[in-house]
């Protein structure tokens, strides 16, 4: 009788690389934190209709869907490292711009190029992060979002904190800049991996690079819905509770940090909820969770009562983006360099689409009747989740 040798499970060790990941997804996300709380001030300031801070939300994504587009050409041309550390340099002075903005123009300039920035922070982290052991993915992706939504509870903190002092709103220009300081100071000289080319085109004899599978394309049309229900609120809470609630800008700007603290909550508690259910189960729960929540937050007419209907909400969004990037990068396997491009392009379909759509129904009903929007995409991604868990089910029963 022989004894049977059990090797011990391995451990995720995360490289600098995955760090440096972490640290571009956590800017990314204080980055991206700080629009919604801006626009009531540069509404005001400019005289913006709910349809014209429309249009900074979607030049926003605009910016960022360029990047996913021709992002991974950049890339090839100057390497991942300096495209990360421009993109990071260009975010920093498009908020300054943004911010400082007198006129229409200007601002929607200044915010097309911050999206582009911002877009090309997540297209390094993801590629970053991409780079670690494929069994240890989904646990990279959501400790990557983690920090990226703890670094969005900041955000608004902040804006809303020195909106409140004597040196005014516009002295929050330079956030981005002083929180690019540390991650320059621990980063420096870190070099990225060199762009992988598809192993699909590694012949010349094979022609262009194999089609992305289907159910990268399914996860791509969820992480849409995941980003749209997630950025519906984002973006637009600071308005409603300034104008529907009755909140001073500044502390409305405060108290969108409440979202973003139940976002890092929701996706721990995910962590945990994954050893008792499975990936797709978990989306379904997550989408019921936010459907139940958000009346609360949208009808009440009692102020605490909606800032705990934003707080629930935030709890069941979290798990969203991350379970959707988890599932399509899963779905790319080898492909994942080109397929980590592609799919900033979901994000900004959301975003070009419906933030915009919210706007336009508010001038003309008013933010609160415009809100209708929200649980009319959470039922149609219920729908779309379980029909991607029949799908992905069915494949693997093959």
């Amino acid at each position: 009788m022989t004894a049977t040798v059990v090797s011990p499970p391995e451990t995720f060790i995360r490289s600098r690389t995955t760090w440096l990941g972490y640290a571009l997804m956590a800017y990314f996300g204080f980055a991206l934190s700080l629009v919604g709380p801006a626009m009531p001030f540069i509404a005001e300031r400019v005289g913006l209709t709910y349809t014209e801070v429309g249009y900074h939300f979607t030049l926003l994504a605009v910016g960022n869907l360029c990047i996913s587009l021709i992002g991974d050409r950049i890339a090839r041309r100057i390497g991942n490292t300096r495209l990360a550390w421009l993109g990071v340099l260009l975010t920093a002075l498009a908020f300054v711009g943004f911010i400082s903005g007198a006129s229409l123009p200007l601002t929607l300039m200044f915010i097309f190029l911050y999206g582009a920035g911002i877009g090309t922070l997540a297209l390094i982290s993801i590629r970053a992060i991409a780079d670690t052991k494929p069994q240890f993915a989904t646990k990279a992706y959501t400790e990557a979002n983690i920090l990226g939504g703890a670094a969005m509870i900041v955000g608004p903190l902040l804006f809303g904190t020195i909106a409140k002092t004597a040196l005014g709103w516009q002295a929050n220009a330079l956030l981005p800049l002083l929180a690019l300081l540390p991650v320059l100071l621990i980063f420096r000289g870190l070099p990225l991996p060199a762009p992988r080319q598809p192993a699909e085109a590694a012949s010349p004899r094979q022609g262009k690079a194999a089609p992305l599978p289907l159910m990268f394309w399914l996860f791509g049309v969820l992480m849409i819905l995941a980003v749209a229900i997630e950025w519906l609120i984002t973006s637009w809470s600071t308005s409603f509770l300034t104008s529907v609630v009755g909140y001073e800008p500044s502390t409305s700007a405060v108290l969108v940090s409440v979202y973003a603290a139940a976002i890092v909550l929701g996706r721990l508690a995910g962590r945990r909820l994954l050893d008792l259910m499975t990936e797709p189960r978990l989306m379904v729960v997550s989408l019921i969770w936010v459907l139940v929540s958000f009346p609360l937050y949208w009808l009440s007419s009692v102020p605490e009562l909606t800032v705990l209907g934003l707080f629930l909400i935030g709890l069941g969004v979290g798990n969203l983006a991350p379970l959707s990037m988890s599932g399509a990068m899963a779905a790319a396997s080898a492909a994942r360099d080109r397929a980590s491009a592609r799919f900033g392009i979901f994000p900004s379909i959301a975003n070009v689409t419906m933030l915009q759509i919210v706007g336009i129904l508010a001038d003309q009903f008013g933010i609160q009747n415009a809100y209708v929007v929200v649980p009319v995409v959470v039922i149609f991604a219920i729908a779309m989740a379980l029909g991607t868990n029949r799908i992905r089910a069915a494949q693997l029963s093959k």
